[in-house]
């Protein structure tokens, strides 16, 4: 799936990125890709990986998750999680972005994290 700047909501349902998620900036490159997830977030392995292209910008992706993250082992995500709850990070998975949790922990296991 491509998608262009905006805000993306998922309010009734948890949201598994299970595949390549390409955020394309060519329309508006300093544009901000916002992911409203208002229970949890996860990935599901190493198929599920976030993708830049046209010029999008790591600064200007947001995942703002209402409970709690999981990004599985091996999966490859750019932006910036931010969880209400917790974040999971499995084994040798890479994030380039921050990630923030604001009443629990960020756990990481073996991973690769560029901010």
């Amino acid at each position: 799936m491509t998608l262009d700047p905006g805000v993306y909501d998922f309010p009734t349902s948890n949201a598994v990125l299970s595949t390549t998620l390409t955020l394309n900036g060519t329309s508006n490159p300093s544009g901000q890709f916002i992911f409203q997830i208002h229970t949890t977030f996860g990935t599901s392995a190493t198929t599920s990986k976030v993708v830049l292209i046209g010029g999008a910008q790591i600064s200007n992706v947001f995942f703002i998750v209402g409970s709690s993250a999981t990004i599985a082992a091996g999966s490859e995500i750019q932006g910036n999680v931010l969880a209400y709850t917790s974040i999971a990070v499995g084994s040798a998975a890479n994030v380039n972005g921050t990630l923030g949790a604001l009443n629990g922990a960020v756990t990481l296991i073996d991973n690769g994290i560029v901010a």
